[in-house]
């Protein structure tokens, strides 16, 4: 048996004594008879025939109904997700205020200093919280100056509001002893734990919107849903 590529012959066994030896023509047997040849088999040719009848590839309709089914759940999907990065947004900044206001009272509690809360209602919009250097009583102390007490301007909070908020709004019941910057609101805390009462609204471009109030006597922050 001999082996060339995927080709295999099967000849038949010879007599030991060679045809030619024995005087006999070239592929003649000592017998008389012609050698049996049996015809080459490839390899791999019936396997390849049944398989390759087997494969399928998709049809333009097949294709077209899967694209449909994706553009329809993108549809359905898209919208959520957009909506709920917004509502992330508008969280983000509340979570902001209510920290800025807690930072600030704690500071002001603290160092004995007055915390002033900023916000910046245009660009940078903006919020930070910065010790005055000064002391007072507070709002309801009815103590409108402070006495400096150095060491103030120190930073105590700072965030960036996001880009997704539509409307920002915020307004003191207190009119500030500096000069304020465009467009800027200032709070005050105070080393007795009152602050300026506060009110700042915030709204999306989804139509959610939250008040944050100030309590004056106890400088908690409250978040409400705007309707």
């Amino acid at each position: 048996m001999k082996t060339i590529g995927t080709t295999r012959w099967v000849l038949s066994r010879c007599d030991k004594t060679s045809p030619r030896s024995a005087g006999g023509p070239p592929g003649v047997r000592p017998d008389g008879r012609a050698p049996v040849i049996v015809a080459p088999l490839l390899r791999g040719a019936a396997s390849r025939s049944a398989t390759g009848s087997s494969r399928r590839a998709f049809t333009l309709i097949e294709i077209m109904i899967v694209v449909a089914i994706i553009a329809i759940i993108m549809a359905i999907s898209i919208p959520s997700i957009y909506q709920q990065i917004h509502q992330d947004s508008i969280r983000k900044a509340v979570q902001d205020v209510t920290e800025a206001c807690f930072e600030a009272r704690s500071a002001a509690i603290m160092s004995g200093q007055t915390a002033e809360l900023s916000i910046m209602l245009n660009p940078p919009r903006t919020i930070k919280v910065t010790l005055t250097g000064q002391k007072s009583e507070g709002y309801v102390g009815g103590d409108d100056g402070g006495t400096p007490t150095g060491g103030g301007g120190g930073s105590v909070f700072a965030a960036k509001f996001s880009d997704h908020l539509i409307g920002i709004e915020a307004e003191t019941f207190k009119a500030a002893d500096r000069e304020l910057q465009e467009n800027e609101m200032v709070c005050k805390f105070y080393a007795n734990g009152t602050c300026d009462p506060m009110r700042v609204m915030l709204r999306a471009d989804t139509g959610e919107g939250r008040v944050i109030t100030t309590d004056a006597i106890t400088g908690v922050a409250d978040v409400e849903v705007m309707k």
